[in-house]
């Protein structure tokens, strides 16, 4: 099987042709050594519409993210834990012109 085949076939074709040939005999150019390939065209989907498909597949993802929006426990905040909860805003509070560091709330009580 040829590269252009695996494509095809990744993009839905199928090398069994389902179709009767008195459908498609001399409308299509058989070439030696081509591959006849065949893609099944669902009659429910508009195909001619510019933008059907697109509305149709963004109505089945809202339909899912709807779905997945009533099972999830995302909206939900908690409050912090108390044992995480900083003693003072600033951890350390520099300098940047001049090279000095306070010294910060942490190391304080560490040295006590």
């Amino acid at each position: 099987m040829t590269c252009v085949c695996r494509y095809f076939k990744k993009q839905g074709f199928t090398r069994v042709i389902t179709m009767p040939k008195t459908r498609y005999n001399g409308l299509i150019k058989d070439y030696d050594g081509g591959t006849l390939m065949e893609c099944y065209v669902n009659p429910c989907f508009d195909y001619a519409t510019p933008g059907a498909i697109t509305a149709l597949v963004n109505k089945q993802k809202d339909f899912v993210l709807s779905r997945i929006a009533e099972r999830s426990q995302s909206h939900v905040e908690y409050p912090p834990l108390k044992d995480f909860e900083l003693p003072d805003s600033s951890m350390q509070v520099s300098n940047p012109e001049s090279a000095e560091t306070t010294t910060s709330v942490w190391a304080l009580r560490a040295s006590k």
